[in-house]
């Protein structure tokens, strides 16, 4: 079971009779996929910083997971390709998370790790529900390093 501690003290909180629990296949073979559920059941909590994101997706990497693999984690999919130099984020992205091609930039830039002269395109997952806030800023850098 999956975060079973927390999903049974949000159940008894909020009065319920059962507890509502996610069932994982055994995953005593595969330490990346450890790393990558971790991180999808816990990447959406607020009081989740960048730096323990960072720290998830680098033990996946050190674990063996390829970039490929961590991309799908994250639920962004990027790519580098011909045409004027542009970043564009596709997938419904309020305001707030169309700054995060500006600050993932300098980040990237500051840190040394170059910025793709050429048009970039992010695809933010599910494309049908709106995104909202700077919490994919690590994930779109992560993607766009893969693309």
């Amino acid at each position: 079971m999956i975060e079973g501690h927390r999903r049974l003290a949000a159940a008894i909180e909020a009065g319920l009779a059962e507890v509502p629990c996610d069932i994982a296949a055994d995953r005593a073979d595969d330490e990346p996929g450890q790393f990558l559920d971790m991180y999808a059941a816990n990447h959406h909590r607020k009081d989740l910083t960048t730096l323990e994101e960072a720290d998830a997706l680098f033990a996946a990497s050190a674990a063996g997971a390829s970039k490929t693999r961590i991309r799908k984690a994250t639920g962004l999919e990027a790519h580098v390709g011909g045409g004027l130099p542009a970043t564009i984020l596709v997938g419904l992205p309020d305001s707030r998370v169309r700054e995060t091609r500006d600050r993932v930039r300098a980040a990237m830039v500051n840190s040394h790790l170059g910025w793709p002269v050429r048009k970039i395109t992010v695809g933010l997952s599910p494309a049908s529900l709106p995104k909202q806030g700077s919490g994919h800023d690590l994930a779109i850098a992560v993607a766009i390093l893969a693309a």
